[in-house]
Formats: structure tokens, sequence, C-alpha cells
């Protein structure tokens, strides 16, 4: 499976996690992360701009896609953090790893 969540001290204060079955659909993505916590802050919390939502599910699905077509020496992957960026500007992976052996 694929683990989405909350990143950063997020992490550890709000326990804010699911898990995502392999494949994975986009309709599976997309209720993953409205079953967040932190998905509300996506939607414009309190005044603040609308998160784009759409970018992240596609860098979810295309972690997802990796993990499948790697699936036999994949070892690692994490993307910590994903910072998402306003609607229509997409997301930015922070820091990243893939470990794959031979």
């Amino acid at each position: 499976g694929l683990v989405i969540g909350a990143g950063g001290v997020l992490v550890e204060l709000l326990t804010d996690s699911v898990t995502i079955l392999l494949p994975a659909t986009r309709d599976a993505v997309v209720d993953g992360v409205g079953k967040l916590r932190v998905s509300r802050l996506l939607g414009g919390f309190r005044g603040n701009p609308r998160g784009d939502r759409e970018a992240l599910i596609d860098a979810i699905l295309s972690i997802a896609t990796l993990a499948l077509a790697e699936r036999g020496r994949l070892v690692e992957v994490d993307v910590n953090p994903l910072m998402v960026l306003k609607e229509g500007r997409g997301v930015v992976a922070v820091d990243a790893l893939v470990r794959i052996c031979e």
C-alpha cells in the first residue's frame, strides 16, 4: 500500500494518515486525500487560498505508478514534504528518497 498523510510536525501532532491499496485508481486517491484531517486546508480553510488538490492527486498517482513499475526492486519511497501550492500552481517535492535494489 501507499501511505499518505500530513507531513512535518503535523504527522506527530495529528496522527493523520491513510493507506491506499495498489494499484491505485484516481477515485481511491481522491477518497484517501478526502479522509485526511488536513484535507480541509486544501479547501481554503479560514479564508486562506485553496490548495492545488488536483496536482496533489496527480503527484500521488505518479508515485503509485512508480511503485507498481518497480515493485520487484523498490525498497522505499519517501516524499516529505510535498508542498501543496495555491490552486493552479501545482505541488513541490522539497525532499524525496527513492531506493531501488538491483
